[in-house]
């Protein structure tokens, strides 16, 4: 559906399918349903519950689904695409695709994904469980994980870890790599047939 709205709500349906001239909130969604928004930008305020696929592109605009509760469960696949990206969840968050200028997100479970993440600038992680971000055509240009157990990134081109805290293992597989502080457990690093860089020399193995 066409719409000019401010607020939206959807809950119990079957697909849901919003083209919206402007900005548009989030105000609720509970659902199994396929959900399709287009907009402007797009907001939320409140838990969000989604078991289906939810899919939202903005153009070169903001997606903000940082519920302060931590009351999100985005169980469902995420296709976003907009600039600057930010989420948070409670459950398990699957990324189906991910096109981003920049892109944060915080989840109590594991960060996973189903298909390509493709982010020009900087990508900032926090988990309680693991990060695997494995799929061969991710291409990240500098990443950073606040925590995590294990992580396993995955990049096309080169990539960058500007800093990594995680009480498990690090793996990396990219075209080139710079790191810069990392605390791990133990360290995986394969740069394929680039060059592996120590931009500040403090990387640390506990």
């Amino acid at each position: 559906m066409l719409t000019t709205i401010s607020n939206l709500t959807v809950r119990d349906s079957g697909s849901v399918t919003v083209s919206n001239s402007g900005a548009l909130n989030i105000a609720g969604l509970n659902t199994s349903g396929t959900v399709d928004i287009g907009a402007d930008s797009v907001t939320s305020s409140g838990g969000l519950i989604s078991s289906g696929l939810l899919k939202i592109d903005t153009g070169s605009g903001s997606i903000d689904l940082f519920d302060a509760a931590n009351q999100n469960q985005l169980s469902g696949p995420l296709d976003l695409r907009g600039g600057d990206i930010l989420l948070n969840n409670s459950v398990i968050t699957n990324l189906a695709s991910v096109n981003a200028q920049t892109l944060t997100i915080e989840s109590t479970a594991d960060i996973t994904d189903s298909g390509s993440v493709v982010v020009a600038g900087l990508t900032t992680l926090s988990s309680s469980g693991d990060i695997i971000l494995d799929t061969a055509s991710n291409d990240f240009n500098s990443v950073t994980i606040n925590s995590a157990n294990n992580v396993s990134l995955v990049d096309e081109n080169a990539l960058t870890v500007v800093r990594a805290s995680l009480s498990g293992t690090l793996t990396t597989n990219s075209n080139g790599l710079a790191v810069g502080v990392i605390n791990a457990s133990a360290v995986n690093l394969d740069a394929r047939n680039g060059a592996i860089t120590d931009n500040n020399g403090d990387a640390a193995v506990n």
